[in-house]
């Protein structure tokens, strides 16, 4: 029978400065072999609810990275024990599922404890993602070692069994790493609109394989970052030298992966995707659920590029954004065109610039149907080939872009409502 391990001062004194920081609202359940008495005054109010953190390492103990993986979720009681499932099954298991539910108004709660992952219910956060993320890594991150790792995912996403694996090898092999993600793809539903979604993840894909990695965001469906490169980006934002309050997140963000990812390079740290790994999420099942969340994406991402400027971090998706803000002016002029060669009763005859549009249309049914063939199949890569299935969908993004840019020069208000 093992013998009954017993704390020695060192970690007596750890434990004790772990409590003191804990506020008035922080609930504890035991956890292990440890045993903490706290009250619990009620069970159904909002506050947190956490085993104890497991920072005391016994003197024998292996020197290895901890990993951490923290699940966000709002609303999302059927999906979120597959997240937890898929984190349970992998190769390199986590040594905490901390799920972190909030604002919602569904048994979510009940879901992620069934799963078995912890569960912290924090107070009402009104800038949702960013900001619970930033109560519970303020609370477990003065405790881990600079070597530990943080899994941050969404609830309604799973990764293939081998995904920390895969980062903590990345981890082990560059010692300037700070953060990884990988390619991720749609779920399987949500009609023509998830049809479409499907397919241009496939195309993320495509370009993250063809440059070996390269990685210009990491994504908040699933990404693996260091606690060295956290530290590193609260103490940038306190010193003023980056944006945002003196913590990981910068809550006044839309796109906090983003943002987070720039503030990684912007402190030392570098980035990548790896390769050999999967993420699959939700698609958006409907025209207004995609509007919302585009909208967000295109305004993050502006209001980041704005914010940094034009570094040698963030030119390449300077490059990006002007050549799809050129390709917008392209559509719009090609689509004057045609309707003015239909009303002018000047018909479709061969000249210079029918040409053009021609060649141009044609290379892009190719590079539409070659980039989802080789992960998606035949038959999405026909359906990408003729040109009128997706152009309804590349319409509805490039209006939601414009709307976006709207928001940008207008500086209207954020609803962080309109995030979820």
């Amino acid at each position: 029978m093992k013998a009954e391990q017993k704390f020695t001062r060192r970690q007596a004194a750890e434990l004790g400065t772990v409590l003191s920081r804990i506020p008035p609202e922080v609930k504890f359940y035991p956890q292990r072999s440890v045993t903490v008495a706290l009250p619990l005054r009620d069970f159904n109010k909002r506050g947190w609810f956490a085993p104890v953190p497991p920072v005391w390492r016994g003197l024998d103990a292996p020197l290895r990275r901890r990993v951490f993986a923290l699940i966000p979720a709002y609303n999302e009681q059927t999906s979120i024990a597959d997240t937890v499932r898929c984190l349970r099954a992998q190769d390199v298991r986590p040594d905490r599922i901390i799920t972190i539910p909030n604002n919602c108004t569904d048994s979510t709660e009940i879901q992620s404890g069934r799963s078995g992952a912890e569960v912290c219910v924090i107070p009402r956060v009104d800038t949702l993602k960013a900001g619970a993320l930033n109560q519970v890594l303020a609370l477990i991150m003065p405790d881990m070692a600079p070597t530990d790792l943080v899994l941050v995912m969404d609830a309604d996403t799973v990764i293939t069994p081998n995904f920390i694996a895969k980062a903590v090898a990345a981890f082990d092999e560059d010692t300037r790493l700070g953060g990884v993600s990988g390619a991720y793809e749609a779920k399987p539903g949500g009609g023509w609109p998830g049809f479409c979604q499907r397919n241009e993840y496939a195309r993320w894909g495509f370009d993250v394989r063809q440059q070996s990695g390269k990685a210009i965001c990491l994504s908040g469906a699933a990404s693996v970052y260091t606690v060295a490169a956290l530290r590193k980006v609260v103490a940038a934002r306190a010193s003023g030298k980056l944006h945002g309050p003196p913590a990981v997140y910068d809550t006044s963000n839309f796109t906090e992966d983003f943002e987070l990812t720039q503030a990684i390079k912007h402190t030392g740290s570098t980035v990548r995707n790896l390769m050999g790994v999967s993420i699959a999420t939700e698609p958006k099942p409907t025209w207004s659920a995609l509007h919302t969340q585009r909208r967000r994406w295109n305004r993050g991402i502006t209001e980041t590029l704005l914010s940094y400027g034009w570094t040698r971090f963030t030119w390449a998706m300077w490059l990006r954004w002007i050549l799809y803000t050129v390709n917008l002016a392209a559509v719009l002029m090609s689509l004057f065109l045609l309707s003015y060669r239909i009303t002018s009763g000047e018909g479709f005859h061969l000249d210079a610039w029918m040409a053009v549009w021609i060649g141009a249309t044609a290379v892009l049914m190719l590079h539409k149907s070659i980039t989802v063939s080789g992960s998606r199949g035949i038959w999405p890569a026909l359906a990408a080939l003729i040109l009128i299935i997706e152009m309804p969908y590349d319409l509805f993004l490039h209006i939601t872009f414009i709307r976006s840019l709207w928001d940008v020069a207008a500086g209207t208000s954020k609803k962080w409502r309109d995030a979820v």
